[in-house]
């Protein structure tokens, strides 16, 4: 797709079309694919082509089971196959060409009516590409997403925890808190097949869950799946991506939360966590008749030539107490694994089921033990069935010989744990004939959000059981709301007779090294880190310096015994203290007593692992000595290592930190230093080992080989990037480097080593801290290890695009909260006449001086308290010139020449304001603004008359009420309020909650019935059609709101309500040309019913009016007020016009645009009913005038309105002055005022 301002130029957007099946310009739900660490975008033709391919058959028709749904418009983004895992600059970079494809995908629908232009977008996101996403969604408006579904995504914490700033990364998109424009996010993970990433991390944070808005499902326990599934098979595995591709297709035409809840539900947990909806047995069905044998009873039901995609071939159950009475029964029912061979291995990872290997499970409580049972079918089956018997404990022995169909085992709580697994032995019947039963081992979480299910076929091997999340290291603990049971679904003629389930200590303890991976990685260096400490207080020592065999040897007798004692302590005071928020995740995060003995083992295993890797770096270092000397001259020894003079030392380094500072990544000139020193290394050690230069040497060699892969990982990312000709701006922080070039320039004799020991003993001191830190923090905080990629050196300081951990997409964001994230400040210039500004991203604009001077706001240009210009225009001229300006942190700071006068603008006041080129549009909400039609019937905006009234809800609550109110009638142009009381009183008290009553000819409060006390037909009992009140003034009113007290001995006086901007949209989209005709032309209008009055409008207006830049602000549409036509206009306009406004007036009065509600004393009307309140209960409506039209039909009988206008002005100043009050975003500084 072409993209000319693209935020991130050197990423690439495409549409994903396959020829024959799909339309050139998309017209579906816009879903966007984000791939992961590596990830190519021509990973989003699986899922693309399953969605097409389900929605039409063969000969390009539409399925006929989903002809009624909308279609899906996959788009994917090219990163270049970046390696997103490891730099956490890449993450921010792909978020914010995320951000801006959101709205450049948006703008590919403006060729569809209004009506029909999306105005969401679904994500997908593989792998890192879900942490892409939701990192996105701080950046923007969460409203533009409705729904987000990653696979293979670590959610808690990131597989490589390398970079600091790849922790603020994590900690900010997991401190999200759920709002009302949070999107569904579901969450599907690969289970124990995944081997890229901890399985625990891929949950979701419990606030998605616990909200109702998140869920997780592993792979295992989606329906047709039910098997782990590969980190990179996730994208193209075939059952897993027609179940994505079917949950997109419904998802699409959902229109609420949770609506989209429920299809991920239904399509991708399985139907049977759905509530059940009975269907009756119609005289089609298969009926199977049955003997009720036990109060619980499990059927089983195996069609034939069924699909069952299509939902479950069980249409219902009834329960038959005696012959003649029959009553449905609720039930559940789910589907399982039926491969037609039960004695190959299943499920094999990678591979699904079958469609044909699928039966379906009925589960149904009865009250009593009597009378039959019949099961409605919609195709043939084979059945089975039995009672569902249940059993607690870990061993049981069958007594009772009876057959049974479906048995639930309830382990103890010792199960639940992700560190543990178990084994499950079963013994069959003696005489088993048959199919062979089927073991289900569940784990719920109700505080995750889990639901994670495998199936084992019984054979004469035991079974491994495993869980995630569940106990598992480094995830806070919570309330008591998981369990474990397992379902044994068998045959009558193979039953089961012994059942067993025991702990697997060499599978667990497999499973726990796998599981602390980085942990492993972090200690070693802990320990390796104290071995330094100890081999420089050995170097600062009068005798002879021990060699680095014998130093471990003794580090190994008390150091280590002393420090795994300590560790065995505090495990033993992070188990007393597990309620405080950062014990959890120190030492290897867990938290249960039976985990103790974990702490001292994996110190052990650890410090073993570390004599190994020193042995083999030594060995190696050996040969390379061994390899130098056979090259070396000879040489005076005392030159070798002391000849080199100062300016050999300060030269290298001064040439290092400029080339860092200048345009090198600190990362290759730590790889340089590296080298650099391993040479050095060599040659003091080829002289000789034992001198305390090479002892130092030594140290130093160990200490950076350690460090290695911190830098390491973004070196690659950097070298491949450059290689692939897309290198990323790089981090020129020098302070980092210091330390690392002065070790490597130190070139000291023994002397010079034993002078200073206070150096030496904070050197140690400092290595002994990093060592404890490595073991309290690294496990789950790796980067903790890197001293030199500490918080001020993050990648986050690097030239990219800048984001805020607030939400805003860069610096120029006017908040600043929650950690702080440091960003490029940008380049500032001038000119004689204008100032320069190059933004993040690398976007430029200029302000002439003259504006920057005009709209300082200092307390010498505005005053403070009343917001007002002190300065004049005459002090502002073209002439006006610049002595120096500067860019900091916070802003822009501007010196003006010949004054003593310094300004400050911040940058996303200057963001906003630009316009030589506009940096964005200057957002007066007005775009955000929801059109709706008829359907808006099913859930209008409504709120309680408690809710707005200080007196019964408290005055901070009855405000939050009023801007909750007003906000619904700015993005919907009307809102209901309900349970008025039926009083003038009570309406008065109401509208002014609201504003300020507007005074017009009718009086300011009008209360009245159809006496045609004035000269206006809303006094009368006549029909009215749609149309806005008071076009003939100046300035209409902005609001009306009007209450039914009373309707007597007589019916009708429907209202009538339609959104003429949702009109107006659509008489643009079909006929430009008439829109342009009502926006131009000057409709005069008046008031002369009523003797003594006679208004009209001093200027007339159009029908349409726009804002400043274009957008539609105004209809004034009343045909019956309608003044004389035609002065100053062309016949041709005369035409044109009278063509136009009747077709907008058909638009208008189309089934689809008008929603009819019959009011009844006690509800305020703001626009429309809402189904939670019956139409009986419709009371109060408060309608914007300048955008909702509304009627009412004729009535008969006595009825009494009451009301009010409000204008337009003050509405909008209460409701902006609430945003400023409650909304996180709004603030009330000089800053936010008169745009």
């Amino acid at each position: 797709m072409e993209w000319s301002d693209s935020p991130i130029a050197k990423y690439s957007l495409f549409l994903y079309r396959e020829v024959g099946w799909d339309t050139i310009n998309p017209s579906g739900q816009p879903v966007l694919f984000i791939p992961g660490n590596a990830g190519h975008y021509k990973q989003a033709r699986s899922i693309a082509s399953s969605v097409i391919r389900q929605r039409m058959d063969h000969s390009g028709q539409l399925n006929h089971e989903l002809q009624t749904l909308k279609g899906v418009d996959v788009f994917t983004a090219d990163f270049n196959e970046e390696l997103s895992a490891w730099h956490s600059q890449t993450l921010r970079e792909q978020a914010t060409f995320v951000v801006g494809a959101i709205h450049r995908i948006l703008g590919e629908y403006d060729h569809l009516p209004f009506q029909h232009r999306p105005t969401q977008i679904s994500l997908i996101g593989h792998s890192m590409g879900g942490i892409v996403a939701r990192l996105a969604l701080t950046m923007q408006d969460p409203k533009l997403v409705d729904v987000v579904i990653t696979m293979s995504t670590p959610h808690l914490f990131p597989p490589a925890p390398l970079e600091y700033d790849m922790e603020a990364i994590y900690n900010l998109i997991n401190s999200q808190q759920v709002n009302a424009v949070t999107p569904v996010l579901v969450s599907i993970c690969g289970g124990v097949a995944d081997t890229q990433i901890v399985s625990d991390a891929c949950s979701l944070p419990p606030q998605y869950t616990s909200a109702g808005v998140g869920v997780t499902v592993f792979t295992t326990s989606m329906p047709g799946v039910w098997t782990p599934v590969e980190h990179q098979a996730m994208v193209w595995c075939h059952q897993v991506r027609w179940r994505i591709a079917r949950t997109l297709l419904y998802m699409g035409n959902s229109t609420s939360r949770s609506e989209k809840l429920l299809v991920a539900q239904r399509w991708l947990v399985g139907d049977q966590s759905l509530p059940f909806t009975p269907h009756p047995i119609s005289n089609s069905d298969v009926i199977h008749t049955f003997i009720v044998t036990s109060q619980n009873m499990t059927v089983t039901a195996q069609p034939k030539g069924f699909d069952w995609n299509d939902g479950s071939p069980v249409s219902n159950v009834e329960w038959c107490p005696t012959d003649s009475v029959c009553q449905p029964i609720p039930h559940r029912w789910e589907a399982i694994p039926f491969p037609a061979d039960d004695s190959a291995p299943f499920p094999l990872p990678g591979e699904g089921c079958q469609p044909g290997d699928v039966a379906w499970v009925v589960t149904v409580g009865l009250p009593e033990i009597v009378g039959t049972l019949r099961l409605g079918t919609r195709s043939n089956v084979e059945v089975s069935r039995g009672p569902h018997l249940t059993t607690l404990g870990h061993i049981f022995q069958v007594t009772d010989m009876s057959p049974s169909i479906h048995r639930t085992i309830v382990p103890t709580s010792s199960m639940t744990s992700a560190l543990l697994i178990h084994d499950l032995e079963i013994t069959l019947s003696e005489r088993c004939v048959g199919r062979h039963p089927l073991v289900r081992a569940c784990m719920f979480d109700t505080q995750h959000g889990l639901t994670e299910c495998r199936f084992y076929p019984i054979s004469n091997r035991s079974m491994g059981l495993h869980s995630h999340l569940v106990s598992a290291p480094f995830v806070p603990i919570s309330p008591p709301g998981h369990r474990w049971t397992l379902d044994m679904f068998e045959q009558a003629g193979c039953t089961t007779e012994r059942f067993a389930l025991t702990l697997n200590p060499y599978l667990s303890l497999s499973k726990i090294v796998i599981r602390y991976r980085m942990a492993l990685f972090a200690w070693i260096c802990g320990w390796t880190v104290a071995v330094v400490g100890k081999m420089i207080g050995s170097v600062n020592t009068s005798t002879k310096p021990s060699l680095f065999a014998d130093i471990i040897e003794s580090f190994a007798r008390r150091p280590v015994i002393s420090a795994i004692g300590i560790l065995v302590v505090l495990v033993m005071l992070q188990t007393a203290a597990q309620r405080v928020p950062v014990v959890p995740f120190l030492l290897l995060g867990t938290t249960e007593v039976r985990f103790w003995l974990l702490v001292p083992l994996f110190a052990s295993f650890t410090f073993a692992l570390f004599c190994v890797a020193t042995m083999i770096l030594a060995t190696i270092f050996s040969g390379l000595v061994v390899l130098r000397r056979g090259f070396e001259v000879d040489r005076d020894k005392k030159d070798t290592i002391e000849s080199t003079s100062l300016a050999s030392k300060v030269v290298p380094a001064a040439v290092i930190v400029t080339s860092v500072w200048i345009f090198i990544p600190k990362e290759l000139a730590f790889v340089v230093l590296y080298l650099l020193h391993l040479v050095t290394s060599l040659r003091s050690a080829s002289v000789d080992v034992q001198s305390p230069q090479a002892k130092f040497n030594h140290c130093v060699l160990l200490f950076m080989t350690l460090l290695l892969p911190f830098n390491g990982a973004t070196l690659a990312v950097w070298a491949r990037n450059m290689w692939a000709g897309n290198p990323f701006p790089s981090t020129h922080n020098v302070l980092p480097i210091i330390p690392i070039v002065m070790l490597v320039q130190a070139r000291w004799t023994e002397r010079k080593l034993t002078s200073i020991p206070m150096i030496w003993r904070c050197g140690r001191g400092m290595l002994n801290a990093t060592a404890w830190a490595c073991f309290l923090a690294g496990a789950r905080w790796t980067s903790v290890v890197a001293v030199t990629r500490a918080p001020w050196s993050s990648s986050s300081s690097s030239r990219s695009p800048a984001i805020s951990t607030t939400g805003s997409n860069d610096i120029l964001s006017p908040q600043s909260s929650g950690q702080h994230i440091e960003h490029r400040i940008p380049d500032a210039s001038c000119t004689e006449s204008h100032i320069y500004l190059s933004l993040p991203g690398g976007h430029q604009t200029r302000f002439d001086n003259q504006y920057l001077l005009d709209h300082c706001r200092c307390s010498s240009c505005l005053h403070a308290q009343t917001k007002q210009r002190l300065r004049l225009l005459s002090d502002t001229s073209p002439e006006t010139h610049v002595s120096a300006v500067k860019a900091t942190r916070t802003g822009l700071h501007v010196e003006w020449a010949g004054q003593e006068h310094i300004s400050f603008f911040p940058y996303h006041f200057l963001h906003r304001a630009s316009y030589d080129p506009p940096l964005q549009p200057r957002d007066l909400q007005l775009q955000k603004r929801i059109l709706w039609n008829s359907k808006i019937a099913n859930d209008p905006p409504t709120v309680t008359y408690t809710s707005l009234m200080p007196d019964l809800s408290g005055e901070e609550v009855a405000e939050r009420g009023v801007l909750e109110c007003l906000a619904k009638v700015h993005d919907f142009g009307f809102c209901f309020v309900s349970g008025v009381p039926t009083t003038v009183h009570g309406t008065v008290a109401l509208i002014r909650r609201i504003g300020n009553i507007k005074e017009t000819h009718y009086g300011g409060f009008w209360d009245f019935t159809s006496d045609m006390s004035h000269g206006d037909l809303a006094y009368s009992s006549e029909a009215l059609p749609a149309h806005t009140d008071t076009t003939y003034l100046n300035d209409p009113a902005g609001l009306q709101i009007f209450h039914l007290l009373s309707h007597e001995n007589g019916r009708g006086g429907t209202t009538l309500l339609v959104d003429a901007f949702y009109t107006a949209s659509i008489l643009l989209a079909l006929n430009p040309t008439a829109y342009s005709h009502l926006s131009q032309l000057r409709i005069p209008h008046h008031a002369s019913g009523t003797p003594g009055v006679s208004l009209r409008p001093v200027i007339s207006q159009p029908t349409f009016s726009h804002d400043e830049r274009g957008q539609l602000a105004q209809v004034r549409w009343n045909n019956e007020d309608r003044g004389i036509i035609g002065d100053g206009w062309s016949a041709e306009d005369v035409r044109d016009w009278y063509k136009a406004a009747r077709q907008f007036e058909q638009l208008s009065r189309s089934e689809d645009a008008e929603y009819w509600a019959q009011l009844t004393p006690g509800t305020v009307v703001g626009e429309f009913a809402s189904s939670a309140w019956p139409e009986s209960a419709l009371t109060i409506a408060v309608i914007d005038n300048w955008r909702v039209m509304h009627g009412r039909s004729s009535f008969t009988g006595k009825r009494r309105m009451c009301g009010a206008y409000v204008s337009a002005d003050d509405w909008r100043s209460r409701w902006r002055s609430l945003q400023s009050r409650f909304r996180p975003g709004q603030s009330d500084d000089i800053w936010d005022i008169g745009w």
